[in-house]
C-alpha cells in the first residue's frame, strides 16, 4: 500500500521529536526497542481512533435525521461505549436522539448499513 508523502514526513518529524526526548541507553537490546515500538504504535493507534471516532460521532451540523422517517430528531443525551477495532478497543461517545414524529430514540451513528457507516 502506497503512503502519502505528507504523512511520511509528519511521521518522521514525530518520531524524531520522540527520540529527542529519549535517554540514550547503549545496553538496550532489540527486544527493548521492539517493545517501545509496539507501545508507541498502540498509543498512536488508540489516540487516532479516539479523535477520529469523536469527530465522526458529532454528525452533521444540521442535526440528526431519524432513520425511519427522515425527519430531524433532537439530541437528548449521549451514550459511551467501547467498539472493537483490528488494533483493539476504542472509546466511542455518540449522541442519543429522539424523533417526536416516530416517538422513538435512535443513535445517528447506527444506520441501515451498520454502525459508523
Amino acid at each position: 500500500m502506497a503512503r502519502k508523502k505528507p504523512v511520511d514526513e509528519r511521521v518522521r518529524a514525530f518520531v524524531a521529536a520522540m527520540l529527542a526526548d529519549r535517554v540514550e541507553n547503549e545496553d538496550e537490546h532489540i527486544d527493548d526497542i521492539e517493545r517501545d515500538m509496539e507501545e508507541l504504535a498502540d498509543a498512536v493507534s488508540d489516540e487516532f481512533a479516539a479523535q477520529l471516532l469523536a469527530r465522526q460521532s458529532q454528525g452533521s451540523p444540521s442535526g440528526p435525521l431519524c432513520p425511519d422517517c427522515g425527519k430531524p430528531g433532537r439530541r437528548i443525551g449521549e451514550r459511551r461505549r467501547e467498539i472493537t477495532t483490528t488494533r483493539g478497543s476504542a472509546p466511542l461517545t455518540e449522541p442519543k436522539c429522539f424523533c417526536s414524529a416516530c416517538r422513538r430514540h435512535f443513535f445517528p451513528s447506527v444506520s441501515a448499513s451498520g454502525p459508523l457507516a
